[in-house]
């Protein structure tokens, strides 16, 4: 009883605070109060490493050098090796859970705590690829980051307005440093459920670099107990310049003397490769097929 009145009073609290200010924030309020209710309570219940193999978790440490040391015929390079895409593949590429990689200039990448929506990692991979021995299964979440380069060079997607299930401003500017004073149209939203993708996020999709995290950094997400995951490159997004604007120029066409002059719209660009990230791999068009780089 006294449990239903605290939650009661909490909500009516923050709608009469948000509404005092902006009422467009009533819902984001309601939504915030939600996500930290689901938090406090489900916290220290389920850790997202639980239950997964010593085995399995040095795999996704070193994806190269465990396929190394089993000889295994499954073993791909980390670039151009054919790869067959199927339904299950396809149907965790829907999955994908993106936020923000801080590091660097920053950059898209999985959540480190539910990839593809779920901290039962093992479980749903299991279930995707069913009767695999532990270290296919570890290859698999691996395999997600090849199959994420493939569908951005192969997969097709529209410019236009699309409804995005798995992501939402709020979460956007919690993964985000420096957006202070930032809209949410800045950072690419209509509305709190809608992105607008251009012909020019379409063409930094295509030139974006997919990575796989290095030993170190695997071995510091394994001790915060998160999983090691594919992320953009956080570094050089789009090429081989750490001055990733130059590139940006460059796969926009634009002159490089325009640089300067439009360096904020550049920023602003990259900052709406998340949003769009989610997009395509919630919307893209791929079909099951062989695909090569």
């Amino acid at each position: 009883m006294f449990e239903k009145m605290r939650i009661f009073f909490r909500v009516m609290k923050l709608i009469y605070t948000a509404h005092r200010g902006e009422p467009d924030k009533v819902g984001q309020a309601i939504e915030k109060y939600v996500d930290d209710e689901f938090k406090e309570l489900f916290t220290g219940i389920r850790r997202p490493l639980s239950g997964v193999p010593p085995a399995v978790a040095a795999h996704w440490r070193d994806p190269e050098g465990a396929a190394d040391a089993a000889n295994t015929a499954t073993r791909r390079s980390f670039r151009a090796d054919p790869l067959a895409i199927t339904v299950p593949h396809i149907s965790l590429l829907r999955h994908m859970h993106f936020t923000w990689d801080p590091a660097e200039t920053g950059a898209p990448m999985l959540d480190p705590e539910r990839p593809y929506g779920t901290a039962a990692l093992l479980d749903q991979l299991r279930g995707m690829f069913p009767g695999e021995e532990d270290h296919a299964t570890a290859q698999r979440h691996v395999e997600m980051m090849f199959v994420l380069e493939r569908a951005l060079a192969h997969g097709f997607l529209d410019p236009g307005d699309y409804a995005v299930q798995n992501l939402y401003p709020r979460k956007q500017r919690s993964a985000l440093s420096g957006a202070d004073g930032l809209s949410d149209a800045d950072l690419g939203w209509i509305d709190a459920r809608t992105v607008r993708v251009g012909e020019q996020h379409i063409k930094l999709l295509r030139a974006i670099c997919v990575r796989w995290p290095s030993t170190s950094e695997c071995e510091d997400r394994l001790a915060r107990n998160v999983f090691p995951a594919a992320s953009c490159d956080a570094k050089r997004p789009y090429g081989d310049m750490t001055a990733y604007m130059v590139d940006m120029t460059r796969i926009l066409g634009r002159p490089d003397s325009d640089l300067s002059a439009s360096s904020d719209s550049l920023h602003l660009l990259h900052l709406q490769m998340l949003p769009v990230m989610q997009v395509f791999v919630e919307h893209c068009r791929l079909e099951p097929d062989t695909y090569s780089l």
